[in-house]
């Protein structure tokens, strides 16, 4: 209930300089200006969640679909995706597996290779390799995977190179519990 009065009063305090300044706030003088931001200011202050949806939206609705079918895609295929005995490379008891997709002849596909075998170096990845243009062209059909490279985690897909610092970052949501 205070948030809501708070609320309010903040909407009130901006009509109200809006009205006085003749609808156009670039109107006010700057003390007016002053005046209506010290009260804005103190309402957000004392009413954190007001701003709180702003800072933290959640995602868009019209990704979940797309985000649901693939994480079914993934477990579907987790057997083939993240087998033990699969060419990989990096520690096969590391916490967070990659499967990554190729296509032969792929300048982006050797650029992110590279850029993820000097992360295996430092972070706890297990990265299969497969080759989407050869013997692995079904079970990348199957995930409706269409861009070399993409990256498959077990909560994710991402399709095209992603520089190793962003990778980094998803390496690191990955591994954590």
């Amino acid at each position: 209930m205070r948030a809501r009065r708070a609320a309010i009063t903040c909407c009130a305090a901006l009509i109200g300089a809006a009205a006085v300044a003749e609808t156009d706030l670039t109107l006010l003088t700057p003390p007016e200006r002053a005046a209506l931001g010290a009260e804005i200011r103190a309402t957000v202050l004392a009413n954190p969640e007001l701003v709180q949806p702003a800072l933290a939206p959640p995602p868009p609705a019209f990704y979940e679909d797309e985000i649901n079918a693939d994480l079914a895609r993934i477990r579907a295929e987790a057997a083939q995706l993240f087998a033990p005995g699969h060419t990989a490379f990096g520690l096969s008891k590391n916490p967070v597996a990659i499967a990554f997709f190729t296509r032969a002849n792929c300048p982006a596909c050797a650029q992110a290779e590279a850029d993820l075998r000097a992360l295996a170096e430092t972070s706890p990845i297990r990265v299969a390799m497969f080759d989407m243009s050869g013997p692995d062209a079904a079970l990348a059909a199957r995930l409706e995977l269409d861009t070399a490279p993409s990256y498959v985690f077990e909560t994710m897909m991402i399709r095209g190179h992603m520089p190793p610092i962003v990778l980094q970052k998803y390496i690191d949501k990955a591994a954590k519990p």
